[in-house]
């Protein structure tokens, strides 16, 4: 399946679009591949989030995909998934 996006429009407004440094999950590497290779056990994964910029008003917005701190929050089966991941920090810019 193919999409074409609608040609540029004069004074089309836009998103500026820029991925940010968030921080990670170290996870069971089942979760991801199947049949899962013995030697890997866990997969480091990352958390990006992403700042958009509108053209036109200048306002930003933060779209984070990051993962919760709470995991006791997480409905339950998620939560008891969650015991066997560990949280991953991002550096701090200077």
């Amino acid at each position: 399946m193919s999409f074409d996006l609608p040609p540029p429009g004069a004074n089309q407004p836009y998103f500026t679009v820029s991925a940010l440094e968030g921080g990670g999950l170290t996870i069971p590497a089942y979760f991801f591949v199947d049949p899962c290779p013995e030697d890997i056990e866990k997969l480091p994964i990352p958390a990006t989030p992403f700042l958009l910029r509108h053209s036109v008003t200048k306002r930003n917005t933060l779209l984070d995909l990051g993962i919760r701190k709470d995991y006791s929050n997480l409905p339950p089966a998620a939560a008891s998934e969650a015991n066997g991941t560990s949280p991953r920090s991002a550096r701090q810019s200077p």
